[in-house]
């Protein structure tokens, strides 16, 4: 085929790939039979080669509207379709992502020059350009043609009355009609989409698969033109993360990006970067034999209706021994030693519903109850032997004096040993006073007071 040679219409329908009996539809098509068509059809004309500029080597851009064209160049080249960039790239500078603009030729008029070159190219443009408008409508013409063998006429007719009409349409504008007449999704569709897209990250899946159900949705509502706000979608799909444990930090650091960042492209990039590298870790962690402790929690809470209630009974089973073990422990810790019954140690169940804490960490809150019961029991024996003994030297004295000095403890009162005094006292009472003398005894104990001198009546 020469430069400006266009192939006819039936031999451009002939080198489809996919023919109008592989998608056809009934009298009662379904949403999805009516963009099958669509599918189809773009897939036979990116299989064909085009040399128009802008057109990125195929014919698929004869079914896109500039936006589409737009946004599908967008995607090819790694633009995030959401993003400011893309706008400028469509409008200003991004040649090769705007859709191929295709105009009638019209009559050649040959320029008034006497420079032959010139006049062979100004009549190979405008040939270029007639060739190039004749492709196209021969390209557009097969593409009628195949949705209309496609589409029962009784459909096609509530689009267009007059069979001429239908055969002078663009592909393009007949497909978008078909759409919008039998393709419309209803409220209850969308309800469900929506109720999809809203639902949690599924712990059991992998991210590949959660990003292929979001993006399902947003597709879906896009096709629709369905009033979707893609920076809602990208805080929804945050709070799926927020949810799982194992990605708090990963949430925080997502959150201190910049607002601008925040986009539909760097979050699937962000996240799937932070899930796989969760996965490395933990599987370094096994191969070197370790225990992640937060991958058990998180597993527990993933399973809350059976790990969790398994975890639970066995701690409740675990408790059960232990308080037998404490009650036998306690009693035989505080036995003589105190005329305050110990305590029973109780621990709820109720408080372990919702947490991982293990055996160990439930023996070693319990150790720590003991050993708190034991000292505040031990310091109701002192207070109690204090008073007791108070009560007894403070009118109970020796006959005579046993040591001769005049040295005073605030808890054991004077005729005492010679290194003992109320500062060096080993065996004080509560509230004593380290610096009590016989002089100023601050309250202290008056035993043998009388011992000393008869008038050792400082208080």
């Amino acid at each position: 085929m020469s430069v400006f040679s266009v192939p006819p219409v039936t031999e451009i329908r002939a080198s489809f790939q996919h023919k109008p009996e592989s998608y056809e539809i009934d009298l009662h098509p379904t949403r999805q039979a009516i963009l099958k068509i669509r599918k189809k059809l773009i897939a036979n004309l990116a299989s064909l080669t085009c040399d128009i500029p802008n057109s990125n080597n195929n014919w698929k851009w004869v079914l896109m509207s500039a936006e589409e064209y737009l946004l599908s160049q967008c995607r090819q080249h790694g633009i995030d379709p959401n993003s400011k960039v893309k706008v400028k790239l469509g409008k200003e500078t991004g040649k090769i992502f705007a859709r191929p603009i295709v105009k009638p030729a019209g009559i050649y008029e040959a320029p008034e020059t006497d420079n032959v070159a010139k006049v062979h190219i100004a009549e190979s443009k405008h040939n270029r350009a007639s060739a190039n408008f004749t492709h196209y409508s021969h390209t557009n013409l097969a593409c009628v043609l195949d949705i209309l063998d496609a589409v029962p006429v009784a459909l096609v007719t509530h689009i267009y009355p007059d069979e001429d009409d239908a055969h002078q349409a663009s592909a393009l504008e007949m497909l978008q009609a078909l759409e919008k007449r039998f393709a419309t999704l209803r409220a209850t569709d969308v309800s469900k989409i929506t109720d999809l897209f809203d639902a949690p990250y599924d712990t059991g899946g992998t991210i590949d698969e959660y990003l292929r159900r979001q993006n399902g949705c947003i597709k879906k509502l896009r096709d629709t033109k369905y009033a979707f706000n893609m920076d809602m979608a990208v805080l929804k799909c945050v709070h799926h993360m927020e949810l799982l444990p194992q990605l708090t930090l990963q949430v925080r650091t997502w959150n201190a990006m910049p607002e601008e960042e925040h986009t539909w492209a760097n979050f699937a990039s962000f996240f799937t970067d932070a899930m796989q590298t969760l996965h490395y870790e933990e599987a370094t962690l096994a191969d070197a034999g370790i225990h992640n402790p937060s991958t058990t929690a998180v597993a527990n809470l993933a399973h809350a209706n059976s790990d969790h209630q398994a975890l639970l009974l066995e701690h409740q089973a675990h408790l059960a021994a232990l308080q037998q073990q404490i009650a036998t422990l306690t009693a035989s810790t505080l036995k003589n030693q105190s005329t305050v019954p110990p305590k029973t140690i109780t621990v709820d169940a109720q408080t372990f519903a919702g947490s991982t804490v293990d055996t160990k960490s439930l023996v070693e809150i319990i150790k720590d109850t003991i050993i708190q019961q034991s000292k505040s029991s031990n310091s109701n024996r002192n207070r109690t032997s204090t008073r007791n003994d108070t009560s007894r030297t403070s009118t109970t004295t020796r006959a005579s004096r046993k040591y001769s000095n005049n040295n005073y403890c605030w808890t054991h009162g004077a005729d005492i040993h010679h290194n003992h005094t109320s500062a060096t006292c080993e065996h004080r009472s509560d509230g004593h006073q380290a610096d009590a003398t016989i002089d100023n005894r601050k309250g202290g104990s008056t035993k043998n007071l009388k011992l000393l001198r008869p008038n050792s009546n400082s208080s």
